[in-house]
């Protein structure tokens, strides 16, 4: 819709390229006009809605729209639609990207797991696990996404914990850390 952030970003790229553009624009207030983005836009949004909802149930409260962990959930959303949603081709948009499937084991958002410390966090006679909450996984690396004490760390290895322990309301309601 012509908003100046947009418009701002497509006049940087016009004086960026040694080639001349010309700049397309929709008209105002006709997102009809861009079928091609709005439908994936919804596709995230029911995304970020059924897990949202599935989540809830789990721990049998609300989360607020604004609440740190949807930040966590919209990244992940999008990543489960990039990584598992066929297209009409018969491929994810993760394998037309990279040359193959995804074949990473992942879990309900949300959920209370053990995750092993680094090397370098534990001692000979430490503990190697520990617990916190499970957000996503990063893009590039495959690392699990977790939240404890106040922050996100990544680790590579996570086990889950017993049905009945899975889901902490509390524990949601304290993430606190965003991804940026």
């Amino acid at each position: 819709d012509q908003e100046p952030a947009l418009v701002d970003l497509v006049n940087g790229v016009i004086e960026a390229r040694d080639e001349g553009t010309i700049p397309e624009w929709s008209p105002v207030g006709e997102s009809q006009s861009n079928g091609v983005v709005e439908r994936p836009v919804r596709s995230t949004k029911d995304q970020v809605r059924t897990q949202r909802f599935a989540l809830q149930r789990r721990i049998g409260r609300k989360i607020p729209a604004g609440h740190a962990a949807m930040t966590w959930l919209v990244q992940h959303a999008g990543d489960v639609i990039t990584k598992y949603q066929v297209g009409h081709d018969g491929k994810t948009a993760f394998e037309r990207i990279m040359g193959k499937p995804c074949h990473e084991d992942i879990i309900e958002f949300g959920e209370t797991v053990h995750y092993r410390l680094g090397h370098d966090d534990v001692g000979d006679l430490d503990e190697r696990w520990a617990s916190g909450v499970w957000l996503g996984k990063r893009w590039k690396s495959s690392e699990h996404l977790i939240h404890t004490n106040g922050c996100v760390i990544k680790c590579s290895a996570i086990s889950r914990i017993p049905l009945e322990d899975r889901w902490q309301g509390d524990v949601i309601e304290s993430i606190v850390a965003t991804p940026w």
